[in-house]
């Protein structure tokens, strides 16, 4: 192939490339648009959106086709706001979010390209609403959704002293009240990150009770020697407790004998 041909070819490549990325956005204004101005029947998609659920298929193996994060992540980014219309009305108007393929990878592509505190929200609300997984995940929503958080604990306990436990608190709680079911293994390493923030706040007790947690899950989660840390500061702190309290006790029973004393001597 001669070196103006493949120029050539290279440049047509582009061209078509450009093409698309306009068309998407065209196509987003335009949906965005439509949603404002005309009433929609709530549960029925209509049929424009329709359209832009067909194409999802087409544009995840164009985006299997390209090669690391410098090429995906533009993409990813311009298929954010293509889809946005519809998810936004998915998640208006869908209280089961079962099945919605174009709203799970909607939201993966955001937790790929926007920061973990941003996203986090409606990530949950994926749990809450029973979102399907993406079809290549070999977990479920909700075990992919605590991996994502576990991940997030783990580096931020790296990098801060006193990482904000609000979402781990969240996740802990929904594990404990049936309401997230994950294997063995995922709820071992939450429950051991939930007990690591609570040592970094001097909460002993919880660290505890969270590394035992842990430990029935599963025992090569790599916390007993925490736990023993946090047994022995207890028991140290039990003790200083204790006798603090020895010459208060020792002042009354002085007190008694004196006056028990007196009242003989009356």
């Amino acid at each position: 192939m001669s070196l103006a041909l493949a120029h050539k070819r290279k440049v047509i490549t582009e061209r078509e490339k450009q093409q698309k990325l306009e068309q998407s956005s065209e196509i987003a204004v335009g949906l965005s648009k439509l949603l404002t101005e005309s009433q929609t029947v709530k549960g029925i998609v209509p049929a424009e959106l329709q359209k832009l659920e067909k194409q999802l298929s087409s544009d995840l193996e164009t985006l299997k086709i390209l090669k690391g994060d410098q090429q995906r992540d533009p993409l990813k980014a311009e298929m954010i706001e293509k889809y946005r219309p519809l998810c936004e009305w998915y998640i208006e108007n869908f209280e089961d979010w079962g099945h919605l393929q174009s709203l799970a990878w909607w939201l993966v592509w955001q937790y790929d390209l926007v920061a973990f505190e941003e996203i986090e929200p409606l990530l949950y609300q994926g749990v809450v609403h029973g979102l399907t997984q993406p079809k290549i995940f070999k977990a479920s929503w909700q075990s992919w959704y605590c991996d994502v958080v576990k991940d997030h604990y783990s580096e931020q306990l790296k990098t801060e002293q006193k990482p904000d436990a609000t979402v781990i608190n969240k996740v802990i709680t929904d594990i404990t009240n049936g309401e997230i079911v994950l294997n063995a293994p995922l709820k071992a390493k939450l429950f051991a990150l939930f007990g690591k923030l609570a040592v970094l706040n001097n909460d002993h007790k919880t660290a505890v009770r969270a590394f035992e947690k842990a430990l029935s899950f599963d025992e090569a989660v790599g916390v007993k020697k925490m736990l023993k840390d946090c047994n022995t500061m207890l028991a140290t702190q039990l003790s200083e407790d204790e006798s603090e309290t020895l010459p208060v006790d020792a002042e009354i029973d002085e007190e008694k004998q004196t006056e028990a004393g007196e009242s003989h001597g009356a």
